[in-house]
């Protein structure tokens, strides 16, 4: 989604004084964008392509919102604006979704800004001699200054050290990120407070199978289809596994035109081919298929300064291909099943079966024992044995799994995250379910091609999200499969090629290739890079190994993700 807009927050003098109404249409002018709102304590600016939808003359919505019933929504009425102010912006939330940025003004006077649950627009900010500025492509801010290219070397440590944990913290020592669901008061204090809880969703379970089964494909279809609206060409990342199958079947009943693309790299392991022909066969859909070169470069730098790092290196030809290929149909959207194992509560714990069991369900909890047995290929006393131990722990944030492999320097504390702070009472599967939608943020804008295309991820959608977080974890296990409800869900829309698959595709023989390939140009990268010149990596340890000739272990996955931080860093110093 195009990212483009500045928005600029103070006291009314410290406004009025820095942008004066001709220099804030020299800097439209100068970013070619447009001026939304213009008000004493309020300045506006977005790109000329971005929906963007002012409202009650002094706030206005960035992006998409929709209704609960999926409609569109173009305009805001006044009561709907009064609700909206009187509420702080809470009643957002509560009758639409959307993926956006609010800018809005309250009843008390003040202004806040709001981020969607989905994270589908992202918002970063700054303070800018006074002024709060607000942002979602970092290139507009760099431009006027706003924000200077100076790294948060702590913020590399802890990249490195816990890997995927997304906070508010960005690389750019200025510059952070407000989070998905939370909602800052705009000014030179900045208050931030969640007002999305993924727990509120989790206190109401929906306790039948089936009902939860027909609520999920109504959901997802819907969700769909509002996504999808009246664009003329959309290109699904189709690989054949269930989640992407799922938005093929939902696009379908949508209407709306698509076409979906798969990547084969030549080996055995990453060719799902077939699963993903007959998914678009069933649904009448063109399937492309794309090959990846073991011999393609994946050291390649992505060329696009970010906050952050984006994605792993190994996934850059990936992402080049599939822009080829959106390029040559021209699509005007890419959809992606991502997210997919987060929402459908993946788990191969026992933690289900200590769910029902402290829920009061003795008999769920017997039959989720079994189903747990079943899905992981062991006995039921096995089962049982990891449940009674994981029964004698509490349920508490994991604060996410150091990773000390290859660090010089000891691992920083990890920064908080308001969704793992679990409420009395939280049971085990539940904060495995939360923990991964946690997980799946950092991925969500990762790709260059999230900012080149309208990247949407329909199964991480706030409706999507409320209603799975609300079925319990022992019916996603539902007779030993893993998203037993998802795949009950449209099982009538999914050939059984995919509805019963246990396997996924991988891509470790490609990624070890590209290791063996690539072996010298990781050692010029790393071995005398800015990480070892700032003493968070440790020189010794990597040339170790990458002295060993045999591939022992999977640690060359590690290599590449420091390789990526490593091309990262210099493209801020060589910019």
């Amino acid at each position: 989604m195009n990212t483009r807009y500045l928005a600029f927050a103070g006291h009314e003098e410290t406004v009025a004084g820095r942008l004066p109404a001709e220099r804030l249409l020299g800097l439209a002018a100068q970013l070619d964008m447009t001026i939304v709102l213009d008000r004493p304590r309020l300045k506006l600016l977005a790109d000329k392509t971005l929906t963007v939808m002012p409202f009650g003359a002094r706030s206005a919505i960035v992006g998409e919102l929709f209704t609960l019933d999926g409609s569109r929504m173009t305009e805001m009425d006044e009561p709907s604006a009064a609700r909206l102010a009187s509420s702080n912006g809470e009643a957002l939330f509560r009758s639409s979704w959307g993926r956006y940025a609010a800018f809005l003004q309250l009843e008390s006077g003040g202004q806040a800004v709001l981020r969607d649950p989905s994270g589908g627009l992202t918002v970063y900010y700054a303070d800018w001699d006074g002024l709060a500025c607000y942002f979602g492509d970092i290139e507009p801010a760099l431009v006027l200054g706003i924000v200077r290219p100076e790294i948060d070397t702590l913020f590399a440590a802890h990249w490195l050290a816990w890997p995927h944990l997304r906070t508010a913290r960005t690389g750019l020592a200025q510059v952070r990120e407000l989070l998905p669901g939370t909602r800052r008061i705009m000014g030179e204090t900045g208050v931030i407070d969640a007002l999305w809880d993924p727990w509120t969703h989790i206190r109401e379970p929906i306790a039948d199978f089936d009902e939860a089964a027909r609520r999920v494909r109504e959901t997802i279809c819907s969700t769909v289809a509002a996504l999808a609206g009246d664009r003329d060409q959309i290109l699904l990342e189709l690989s054949g596994g269930l989640d992407s199958s799922i938005l093929a079947a939902a696009l379908a009943q949508s209407g709306a035109p698509f076409a979906c693309v798969n990547f084969t790299t030549g080996l055995a392991d990453g060719d799902e081919r077939r699963h993903a022909a007959a998914v678009a066969r069933m649904h009448g859909a063109e399937l492309i298929e794309t090959g990846i070169e073991p011999a393609a470069d994946f050291l390649m730098a992505s060329g696009m300064r970010r906050p952050r790092p984006g994605a792993s290196v190994l996934l850059g030809p990936v992402d080049r291909a599939l822009s080829a290929s959106a390029d040559a149909r021209g699509a005007d959207a890419l959809f992606s099943g991502g997210g997919g194992d987060n929402i459908f509560c993946f788990l191969t714990t026992a933690a289900p079966v200590i769910d029902a069991w402290r829920s009061g369900k003795a008999v769920a909890a017997w039959d989720a024992l079994r189903d747990v047995a079943e899905l992981n290929g062991c006995t039921v006393w096995t089962a049982a044995r990891h449940a009674m131990r994981k029964a004698r722990r509490q349920a508490s944030p994991k604060a996410w799994r150091v990773n000390r492999e290859f660090l010089a320097c000891a691992p920083p504390p990890p920064d908080p995250h308001p969704w793992l702070i679990p409420p009395a009472g939280a049971l085990p599967g539940q904060l495995e379910h939360v923990e991964g939608l946690a997980l799946i943020e950092d991925l969500l804008d990762a790709a260059d091609r999230t900012q080149t295309y309208d990247m949407v991820y329909p199964l991480l959608a706030q409706p999507v999200a409320e209603l799975c977080l609300g079925i319990p974890s022992w019916l996603w296990v539902r007779g030993g499969r893993d998203r037993a409800v998802a795949r009950a869900a449209f099982a009538d829309l999914l050939p059984d090629l995919v509805l019963h698959r246990r396997t996924k595709g991988r891509l470790e023989g490609l990624c070890a290739q590209a290791f063996i390939a690539n072996r010298r140009r990781i050692a010029e990268l790393l071995l005398e890079g800015r990480l070892q010149q700032l003493g968070i990596v440790d020189r010794g340890e990597i040339e170790a190994y990458l002295a060993t000739e045999a591939i022992a272990d999977h640690r060359y996955f590690r290599l590449f993700d420091i390789a990526t931080l490593e091309l990262w860093l210099r493209s801020w110093s060589e910019g």
